[in-house]
């Protein structure tokens, strides 16, 4: 049922004629009244003496941050619905999620109609309640939040990769969602989190980080997205253009302890210093290396450091070519 208020002027005229049940209720009357009935007609009163406390808070028993919740109201044996609108006409307490409604008496049903903004409304949304004379009836609303869809852009180690730009549909149409834009909510490089009011989410990759590509075989995904908590989505997975791994040993095998590398282009144009789990090597497992490039080009890595208690490699410097797309592999780094 569509509920709309009545002007405050047209309830006041009606006033002569209301039946009114109550002198405190009477009294509110004159600040707006108690309801606003629905459908149009006079303003009643819905009981004698005591108090209505009603309270909407999401899963995890937090209030609402901004005002939105409504209500309808029906007195046992009456046909008359009354709406009651957080912070409106008829709630004495100003706190968002906390109405009370003074100088009821006897039994009601309670619907909750309209959810705060960025809630959905609760299943079942009615409760019975009887107000007694003395003290507060209470009712409790939960209200779950609307469902949120996680992904992430990865490296091949699972490492977040920031800067890609993908389409969000929730159902209303794609949009374009870029990386700590506004509409996502993790502001981790590589991380998204978004709102599905809908309870729907799609995403599919559109534009990898810079230097980076997205697999061919890489396509869209879909989920629910109930409300009321966080839906894991699938992860991007992203290669670099340009990129070259290795691995180190020494006389025990393979995954010996830190050591540093410097890899060069032919050219000299480039150079870097790289240390296994140093913050130019990607692949944080020890006794393995994985570094971006600039560009395709030969390049030369040369170890400068050993492993702790050994000598540099046999072999301490390799020469490799670089490809587009292509992950490539000098070797394997064995000290004595």
């Amino acid at each position: 049922m569509n509920a709309t208020p009545i002007p405050l002027d047209a309830r006041l005229r009606r006033l002569s004629s209301a039946v009114l049940l109550g002198a405190g209720v009477l009294a509110s009357c004159d600040n707006d009244g108690l309801f606003a009935p629905l459908p149009a007609g006079t303003s009643a009163a819905l009981g004698g003496g005591s108090s209505l406390l009603i309270a909407v808070m999401d899963q995890n028993g937090v209030a609402p941050a901004t005002l939105g919740a409504q209500f309808t109201v029906v007195p046992a044996g009456q046909s008359r619905t009354y709406r009651l609108v957080d912070n409106g006409p008829g709630d004495t307490d100003r706190t968002p999620g906390a109405l009370r409604v003074n100088g009821l008496l006897g039994s009601y049903t309670v619907c909750h109609t309209v959810a705060p903004a960025s809630h959905v409304l609760p299943t079942p949304p009615c409760q019975s309640v009887q107000v007694e004379e003395h003290g507060p009836a209470k009712l409790e609303f939960v209200d779950l939040t609307h469902g949120r869809l996680s992904w992430s852009v990865v490296d091949m180690n699972n490492v977040p990769v920031g800067g890609a730009v993908v389409t969000w549909n929730d159902g209303t149409g794609p949009v374009p969602l870029a990386d700590n834009s506004t509409l996502d909510l993790d502001k981790t490089p590589g991380e998204f989190e978004v709102i599905s009011p809908t309870g729907n989410g799609s995403v599919c990759p559109v534009t990898p980080p810079t230097r980076w590509l997205f697999p061919g075989n890489q396509g869209c995904f879909a989920f629910p997205v109930p409300p009321g908590k966080t839906t894991a989505g699938n992860d991007f997975s992203v290669t670099p253009e340009y990129s070259a791994y290795w691995y180190v040993g020494d006389a025990n095998g393979w995954g010996a302890g830190p050591s540093a590398y410097t890899v060069t282009n032919a050219s000299g144009t480039f150079s870097v210093v790289v240390e296994d789990n140093g913050v130019n090597d990607r692949w944080k497992d020890t006794g393995s290396v994985w570094i971006t490039l600039p560009a395709a080009d030969v390049y030369t890595v040369c170890q400068t450091t050993p492993p702790p208690n050994a000598r540099l490699a046999a072999t301490a410097c390799i020469r490799f070519t670089v490809r587009h797309g292509e992950l490539a592999y000098p070797g394997t780094f064995v000290s004595e």
